[in-house]
């Protein structure tokens, strides 16, 4: 195993223990505390990648913390809960024409607007932060359901991608995915979303094919979210949003999925109780 191989393996080791430990064992305060130190570090890269230089990548960072903190205390009611996820969805579905349309050759974000990079990270950054928090304190099940369920997609469409991958799906993007990659971690949403609902309880096969159906929603998402980092980072000339966590590149490079899939996965966990 080379020296980078085992610095990836390592750090996901030591990541996912450390995550799936508190999510599913700790208070919720040490997981609020772990994800607002990823968060502002996510926010310090996204300013690095849209070439924001010096002190206001840190005030940057730390203004982002702060509206996370108010989302923490404000958004108590189902009405605000529902805004936000709205918002968020909303703002993936744009993400995803954004995503075609640089596939396409036309960039639509802008590069002499630094304020609208800005407020488009906070639509990124925040709503998924939120959503993990809310998802931990309704239950630590539907919480851990949500990252096996991301995880497993995107673990089946990378082998499957390594084997069988020949058409790629976003070469101006993203040239090592591949539509074999996408058609495999498709596949597996429905399945590892409908094991995971038999494993909670829901006996139901109306509750069970609901399960199903979102999941693919969501592991769509994630791709929507992984493909949206990769062309911030093909904008800003970078490979990698930082260097930060070795063999990995980046906080955001390892939350890009979840980015996307967390607010999706917490708007149908919604959905799925009203209907």
């Amino acid at each position: 195993m080379s020296s980078t191989l085992a610095a990836r393996v390592v750090t996901a080791v030591v990541l996912i223990s450390l995550v799936v430990g508190l999510i599913g064992w700790a208070p919720p305060v040490y997981l609020r505390a772990l994800c607002l130190f990823f968060l502002a570090i996510a926010a310090w890269e996204w300013a690095r990648l849209n070439a924001s230089h010096g002190a206001w990548r840190y005030f940057y960072a730390a203004a982002t913390v702060g509206v996370a903190l108010s989302l923490i205390v404000g958004v108590t009611g189902p009405t605000v809960r529902v805004i936000i996820l709205a918002v968020a969805s909303g703002w993936w579905v744009c993400a995803a024409g954004v995503v075609v349309m640089a596939q396409r050759g036309r960039d639509l974000l802008p590069r002499d607007r630094p304020w609208i990079m800005a407020m488009l990270g906070w639509l990124v950054l925040l709503p998924a932060f939120w959503a993990i928090v809310w998802l931990h304190e309704t239950s630590r099940i539907l919480a851990l359901g949500g990252l096996v369920l991301v995880w497993g997609a995107d673990s089946a469409a990378f082998f499957a991608g390594r084997k069988w991958g020949r058409r790629r799906l976003a070469d101006r993007i993203s040239p090592g995915k591949t539509w074999e990659g996408v058609a495999a971690g498709l596949a597996a949403a429905p399945v590892i979303g409908s094991g995971l609902a038999v494993a909670q309880g829901s006996g139901t096969w109306r509750a069970v094919i609901g399960v199903a159906l979102f999941s693919i929603v969501v592991v769509a998402a994630s791709i929507v979210g992984d493909l949206f980092e990769s062309l911030i980072k093909r904008r800003g000339g970078f490979k990698d949003s930082s260097n930060l966590l070795p063999g990995h590149g980046g906080v955001l490079d390892r939350i890009d999925a979840l980015l996307a899939a967390s607010p999706i996965y917490a708007t149908a966990i919604v959905t799925m109780v009203r209907w």
